[in-house]
């Protein structure tokens, strides 16, 4: 990527087919500037679902309890991905599922409403996990100074729970729901059913003792936040699985089988987004979501338009005229909600992100982070 200046802005390489940038870690352009998201988007149209769906069959047969005990674990948050992954298992698979939650760093009474509704509509077991909010808050404020990357700790332990969970309870599978990193052309790109890898190694692998420090948590702290083994896994027989492998996996149609079932979108579009159905339960999520677009130049109205025009629901002209619209605003109230958990000042949240900024991508203009560059 060329180095830009103030006169010659970079002018980013963006995919023909979507509006994916360049900048977006681990993806990747061919000869005809169409990126590995939209080529795996075309490779999931020549996919037999029914006999991918078969070979889950098989996989549940060979899983399932026979004293009645839980035969799958699911991660749940109460979203619509949570939704549609126990509705498949218990529903249509006929499994026992124990769902784990990790509870939110905030909480919304929509996202606990619909947590609710998970559980009344499907008559499952939830085991909830309540980090120490202490030790969350200090890690959230470290990687936030550090990295801009302020919910590691907690997708972290949302990931390494589950599966010492299951190990713990003696269950031989664990169901995630899209393995996203395939889906949009992500770091981790392998197109198996396979999760445990990427799922429980791809946060930048295990910190060390020094790392742990360094956030002011104490080894006596961390245990939540510790993937198993590889070698722990495979003594517990444990297969963790995308059941977007299984499953033609699209965001949108996921959402309207959820609302089907009972989940509840948001009753208004907030500032930066154009869907109302993710990150429902947490509004500190949505700025780990933002700051995407301070770093790499894209951030969840890219994901939603993507999706979009992989089901041909929407034009890339109409794509681009979202994205130069709404992309890289923050709504002022997941900013005010981030600030007041964590306690930092708004002044101090405003210098990290001026540190971590990509200026050769987004600059600070008439109030807010844009684009340099229109996309095009």
């Amino acid at each position: 990527m060329k180095v830009a200046t103030a006169d010659h802005p970079t002018r980013l390489r963006y995919c023909r087919r979507c509006v994916y940038p360049e900048t977006k870690p681990g993806i990747r352009f061919d000869a005809e500037d169409i990126c590995s998201g939209c080529r795996a988007q075309e490779r999931k149209r020549s996919v037999d679902w029914s006999a991918r769906l078969e070979e889950l069959r098989a996989l549940c047969a060979r899983c399932r309890s026979d004293d009645g005990g839980y035969d799958c674990v699911v991660p749940i948050s109460g979203g619509k991905d949570s939704h549609l992954q126990v509705y498949y298992m218990k529903e249509i698979l006929g499994m026992h599922p124990l769902c784990v939650h990790v509870a939110p760093q905030t909480t919304t009474a929509l996202g606990a409403a619909n947590l609710q509704n998970l559980q009344d509509r499907f008559g499952v077991d939830i085991v909830t996990l309540r980090l120490n909010p202490a030790t969350e808050c200090r890690i959230t404020r470290h990687w936030m100074a550090t990295r801009a990357w302020p919910n590691w700790g907690h997708d972290k332990a949302i990931y390494a729970w589950p599966a010492q969970v299951a190990i713990n309870f003696g269950v031989r599978l664990l169901v995630m729901g899209e393995n996203h990193d395939y889906e949009s052309g992500g770091k981790d790109t392998g197109d198996g059913a396979a999760a445990a890898s990427q799922m429980l190694h791809s946060l930048d692998g295990e910190p060390d003792s020094t790392a742990w420090a360094a956030a002011g948590v104490h080894k006596s702290e961390i245990a939540p936040y510790l993937s198993p083994s590889p070698e722990a896994l495979d003594d517990a027989g444990l297969n963790v699985i995308w059941l977007g492998y299984y499953v033609n996996w699209d965001g949108f149609g996921v959402y309207l089988r959820a609302r089907d079932l009972g989940f509840r979108p948001l009753d208004r579009t907030p500032e930066g987004l154009i869907d109302t159905y993710c990150g429902i339960d947490d509004p500190v999520v949505q700025v780990n979501g933002w700051l995407k677009f301070i770093k790499f130049g894209f951030a969840r109205v890219s994901d939603v338009a993507f999706n979009h025009i992989s089901y041909d629901r929407m034009t890339r002209a109409r794509a681009v005229e979202l994205v130069n619209a709404h992309e890289g605003r923050l709504d002022p109230v997941f900013k005010r909600a981030w600030l007041d958990y964590t306690g930092v000042d708004e002044t101090s949240f405003d210098a990290i992100v001026d540190r971590f900024a990509n200026r050769d991508v987004v600059a600070f203009t008439d109030g807010r982070w844009r684009l340099k560059q229109p996309v095009r």
